[in-house]
């Protein structure tokens, strides 16, 4: 099925909403000027060596301080380096943000360094091939190895989009990757520390690369800075895209209300979502986890039977599966199903609920049910979730009156 990608400016930054036949299945609410990202790459420097943890903490300038594990299995790339071989105060080296800061925790930092493109990711200072997580659960992603060069100290892991790719596009990839690290690694032993040596850019790229080839039928956006981005992306990548990105014009129905954006926004922050059948879902968070109560709220079936159970649970399944997506919650979620007395429905029901989650661009994985009936269900952080984006907007938004 095709959909569409919205991009419009939303409360001080960009909302990026894709609707599937109208209906939102995905958000992305974006902070100007975010700075200090997840994928982004910094000569960082050693503040101080803390030998009882194992750890390191290198400042990134602005303030703006890095926790750094010693016992990572990459080699560091020093841009300056002091008299001693281990690690020491003063050293600068090349780091990866791969965790946001949390409360009193400071960014996490590693000396893989890895750049994405849209069918692969340059590892760089390894000599290996991967792939993705979700391949791996489809049993798939050795098609590739044979074209891919474990030369200049670069590896490399096959993303999901490589299914749908072709050898020219694969090898066009690599040719762009291995230049773009080349010219990263010979580049920063020129600069000084606190240096962004690599930005993972805005986030609507990102659902761009994500996109499996033939799923995005249209890219609309009504921001000119956006358009132009978008384009040149486009020319250099996915050429073959061009022709669906369309700069939105018409001032008597703005972008925001001609597609339901403010609308599935609100969707995503709300905690009762109901359903067709008169039931709802009651969507919680918490630091731990996320709790979904499968619940028969207005059904209006005349027997509460285990057919009527059944049928409000199999609803559930595939409105949590698009609520997980739309929300991107990631980590343990628990779904607590009407419970159901007949284990041929238990089954029917862990059957379709992982139908739904293969639909699911980022790996998701049906644990089990456990023993008092709830499903259990993993699924990978990729960004915030949409309520953790919107308070950093709103965050943004009152320092702005502040001033």
């Amino acid at each position: 099925m095709s959909s569409k990608l919205i991009i419009t400016p939303y409360h001080e930054g960009l909302a990026s909403v894709t609707f599937l036949d109208r209906h939102p299945v995905d958000i992305c609410l974006e902070q100007p000027e975010a700075g200090y990202q997840v994928g982004d790459i910094y000569i960082g420097k050693v503040q101080n060596v803390v030998k009882n943890i194992r750890c390191a903490f290198l400042d990134l300038g602005n303030g703006v301080t890095g926790y750094y594990p010693l016992n990572q299995r990459m080699t560091p790339i020093y841009t300056k380096k002091g008299a001693s071989q281990n690690i020491q105060q003063g050293d600068e080296l090349l780091v990866q943000i791969k965790k946001d800061a949390v409360k009193t925790k400071a960014l996490a930092l590693s000396a893989e360094l890895s750049v994405a493109g849209r069918y692969l990711v340059a590892v760089i200072g390894s000599r290996q091939i991967s792939v993705s997580s979700k391949l791996k659960a489809i049993g798939d992603g050795v098609k590739w190895h044979s074209l891919l060069p474990l030369e200049d100290g670069i590896g490399w892991i096959v993303r999901t989009n490589a299914q749908e790719a072709t050898e020219e596009q694969i090898l066009r990839e690599v040719k762009y990757l291995q230049g773009y690290c080349r010219k990263l690694t010979d580049t920063a032993i020129h600069r000084v520390w606190g240096t962004c040596m690599h930005s993972t850019g805005a986030e609507y790229l990102d659902l761009i690369k994500g996109a499996r080839a033939g799923d995005l039928e249209e890219i609309l956006t009504d921001s000119r800075e956006v358009y132009e981005k978008v384009q040149t992306y486009l020319e250099g990548f996915q050429p073959e895209d061009l022709d669906k990105l369309t700069f939105y014009q018409d001032k008597l129905q703005p972008l925001y209300k001609k597609y339901p954006v403010e609308a599935s926004i609100d969707e995503a922050l709300r905690e009762r979502i109901w359903m067709k059948s008169g039931g709802y879902l009651v969507i919680q968070m918490t630091e731990a986890l996320t709790s979904i109560d499968v619940n028969t709220g207005k059904y209006d079936g005349k027997k509460q039977s285990e057919e009527t159970f059944l049928k409000i649970n199999l609803e559930a399944a595939k409105e949590a599966a698009r609520q997980m997506r739309l929300r991107n919650l990631a980590g343990i979620i628990i779904i607590d199903f009407i419970n159901m007395k007949k284990e041929e429905n238990n089954e029917c029901l862990l059957s379709e609920m992982r139908k739904f989650l293969r639909q699911d661009p980022v790996l998701t994985v049906l644990v089990d049910m456990t023993p008092l009936g709830l499903v259990e269900i993993t699924r990978k952080r990729t960004r915030k979730t949409v309520a953790e984006q919107m308070k950093a907007l709103e965050s943004v938004s009152e320092k702005r009156l502040e001033n």
